[in-house]
């Protein structure tokens, strides 16, 4: 899931290069916040709940997360960015 992250956000930057800092910073903006979101939701449930409740709740979440990104649309391609040179050697 990691990784497959990482390609779509690369793939988005190629579209729109000028913005590549900004969605940089955004993706991890999200990824950060969402530690310290999961700290604090992990010490509530733990504190009110059995360990059973948080393996459920982010078993969930997780697959709440797999079913958005995988409907997440393609990246279209520009077909208007130059193509990787070729090596003259």
């Amino acid at each position: 899931m990691w990784i497959s992250q990482g390609k779509y956000m690369s793939d988005c930057v190629r579209l729109n290069q000028d913005r590549a800092g900004f969605m940089t910073s955004m993706f991890w903006t999200i990824i950060n916040g969402s530690q310290i979101f999961s700290f604090l939701f992990n010490s509530v449930i733990l504190g009110n709940f059995e360990p059973q409740v948080l393996f459920i709740l982010t078993s969930l979440i997780s697959l709440v997360g797999i079913f958005i990104f995988s409907i997440l649309p393609e990246p279209e391609k520009d077909d208007s960015l130059p193509s990787k040179p070729e090596n003259p050697g």
